[in-house]
């Protein structure tokens, strides 16, 4: 488990089938040991390469920074690298800034942040590991912005090399290895500002930064080493050898590794469909399986998808009784997103927006593009420059209610649902009905509302 996200979590539950878990912090740890319950269980942090001593002090008159890692706003926030480098800027802060790394966003965070007053910014791009680790002793002060982590690796590198980490203080991670003030400095997420002002501190005492760099190496080269990593991983894999193992089905398969093999079948028949389900699901370990609904000796039941589908607390009951559940609509014919937009129909709902425009809402163009559905339009955070996908308004959130006016907004991702949920947030404080297919999620907005 490397990430304190309820995704993870979702997903370590939804497939049991392992027999040992391995977390990479203290927090994570308090979550995971329930779901582990008695298969072995532990704490391993990654291990980083260490160097033989702390780096000495660049000497350059200007305070050398970095961003090291994935260029994403989701989870990594890397737009809030912007103001932090503008109030450097007003601070009057010497700095150069090195960006090093790419993702779905570099290309807005290259034109966002850009060389401002006294802070110059170099983007590098993506760089090998060899590249980075000769990079680290040229670098003062390691930055990460992120909103959740699990125990970051970019922050354990640097200080594996006497590098001063200053990251925002997310509950998993940082509690464990930085003391504020004496192996780090922290900030609030969400406040750039706040993290800048830190950095100021030590750019104006290069004596405390070189203590504060010497400590944090200190730090993590008693415990990180890739050695001290192996001999943990040996320790409980012998654990879990020693240990009956006790396996059961798994929908995994079929559901996630056999997903390419089927969708170059395309077939539309039904009775084909169900026939090579079940036969994926014999191969996976299943013994009992019925079509529409289980009967007392089944572990698993194929649903098609139809009209009549048992409703949330029906399935929930029969998971509870042991039973997986598979919909044979899911491959290929529209699957999670057609089983939704169906029920939505029946609700009355007739103007359907689709939030989300990643593979996830890509692998379903099928029923997209059929026109059986009222879809009335699309909603990204960063839609097509055309303002067009599928042929319909393809608008932000923001926009949504003025050029697509959905009555409903069905969210189509499995990876980012949450964060899709909460940008969102403006439809339903609009009473527009929110749909999700994965998770449910708490009406913060409404909380503080209250509150305010």
């Amino acid at each position: 488990a490397h990430t304190d996200h309820g995704y993870y979590k979702d997903l370590m539950a939804a497939y049991p089938d392992w027999d040992a878990a391995v977390a990479v912090s203290g927090t994570i740890k308090r979550w995971l040991g329930p779901v582990a319950g008695r298969r072995p269980m532990g704490t391993i942090v990654y291990g980083v390469p260490i160097a033989d001593m702390p780096r000495e002090d660049s000497c350059s008159i200007r305070i050398q920074i970095t961003y090291v890692g994935r260029i994403a706003r989701v989870q990594k926030r890397i737009l809030d690298l912007v103001p932090l480098v503008n109030t450097l800027a007003a601070l009057g802060i010497e700095a150069d800034m090195h960006i090093v790394g790419d993702g779905p966003d570099q290309n807005e965070l290259a034109q966002k942040l850009q060389t401002t007053g006294s802070v110059r910014v170099v983007h590098h791009g993506g760089r090998s590991p060899e590249w980075v680790e000769a990079f680290w002793p040229m670098i003062d002060i390691a930055v990460l912005v992120s909103e959740f982590e699990g125990t970051s690796i970019t922050m354990l590198e640097a200080m594996g090399q006497g590098v001063v980490p200053a990251v925002t203080r997310v509950e998993s991670g940082v509690g464990e290895w930085i003391d504020e003030g004496v192996t780090g400095v922290t900030a609030p997420v969400g406040e750039p500002e706040t993290l800048a002002h830190r950095i100021a501190e030590l750019a104006a005492d290069r004596k405390k930064l070189a203590e504060i760099g010497r400590n944090s190496w200190t730090r993590v080269s008693a415990e990180l080493g890739l050695d001290a990593m192996a001999e943990n991983y040996a320790r409980i894999m012998n654990r879990m050898m020693a240990r009956d193992i006790q396996t059961r089905p798994s929908l995994a398969g079929v559901t996630i590794g056999d997903w390419p093999v089927w969708m170059k079948l395309q077939t539309e028949d039904r009775v084909g469909e169900i026939a090579w389900l079940r036969k994926r699901l014999i191969e996976a370990g299943y013994r009992s399986i019925e079509v529409g609904t289980p009967t007392d000796a089944s572990d698993a039941v194929i649903l098609t998808g139809g009209h009549t589908d048992p409703d949330e607390a029906m399935v929930r009951s029969w998971c509870a009784k042991g039973v997986d559940v598979l919909w044979s609509s899911m491959i290929p014919n529209g699957g999670e997103l057609a089983h939704q937009l169906r029920l939505l129909v029946d609700k009355g709902y007739t103007r359907i927006a689709i939030y989300g425009l990643g593979q996830h809402t890509k692998k379903f163009t099928e029923i997209i593009e059929s026109d059986v559905y009222p879809i009335a339009g699309f909603i990204d955070d960063k839609p097509p420059e055309s303002g067009l996908a599928f042929g319909r308004a393809a608008v932000t959130p923001e926009n949504a209610m003025r050029e697509i006016k959905p009555d409903c907004v069905l969210l189509s991702s499995d990876a980012w649902e949450e964060a899709l949920w909460e940008g969102a947030r403006c439809l339903r404080y609009a009473g527009v009905h929110v749909q999700t297919i994965y998770g449910t999620y708490s009406e913060s907005w409404k909380a503080e509302q209250v509150s305010g």
